[in-house]
């Protein structure tokens, strides 16, 4: 009797053991490419393409945009600020693992800007290197359809940082921040699920 007991009690405790301390836990990996849109360089007359490639909550975007800077973020004396920026930029996605909700991002960026002083028409070029800071969330409102409103802080990092204009001078701002909105879609090579026991 009492080895029966025993017996009993020891496939409790097992079991009980088994499924309190370890779990099961499926977790889906997706694979996917997508293109983004960002509508401020179109408002401004520029334009902006991305492509991205992404696993998990990881992602890596490379982008070729045109922008004419917003008259309150020149300094006073010149005009007609454009910038030629290609970029390399590379995100987490902070709550999901299917390209969606919070992501932050971490890039670099190259500048290849114009700048006319309104003086004399006189106009100059100067190249930039560029790291940008990012904070965006990602909502799908159809499908793998989505917006994306982003802030972003951009740190020039090596290049010209004075820039003769005729007699005059400009430096371009040390750090520039932006906020925008894109628009993207997604399609997906691979969804796979792990499955692994995890301990508590």
């Amino acid at each position: 009797m009492k080895s029966k007991l025993f017996l009993i009690f020891t496939v409790v405790v097992f079991f009980t053991f088994s499924d309190g301390n370890c779990q099961k836990r499926r977790t889906s990996y997706f694979t996917g490419i997508g293109f983004e849109l960002d509508v401020l360089p179109y408002f401004t007359g520029g334009y902006y393409g991305s492509i991205w490639y992404g696993h998990g909550p990881v992602r890596g975007r490379f982008i070729v945009a045109n922008t004419n800077v917003p008259s309150f973020f020149i300094p006073t004396g010149f005009k007609d600020y454009n910038l030629q920026v290609y970029a390399l930029i590379g995100d987490y996605f902070i709550q999901s693992s299917s390209f969606e909700k919070l992501w932050v991002g971490l890039g670099v960026e190259y500048w290849d800007g114009t700048i006319v002083s309104e003086s004399t028409e006189i106009s100059a070029d100067h190249n930039n290197y560029v790291i940008t800071i990012g904070l965006g969330y990602v909502w799908k409102f159809y499908k793998n359809f989505y917006l994306n409103p982003w802030f972003g802080l951009h740190i020039i990092a090596a290049g010209d940082t004075s820039v003769p204009v005729g007699n005059e001078e400009f430096k371009p701002p040390v750090i520039t921040p932006e906020i925008s909105l894109k628009l993207g879609w997604h399609f997906t090579i691979q969804n796979r699920k792990r499955s692994y026991l995890r301990s508590r």
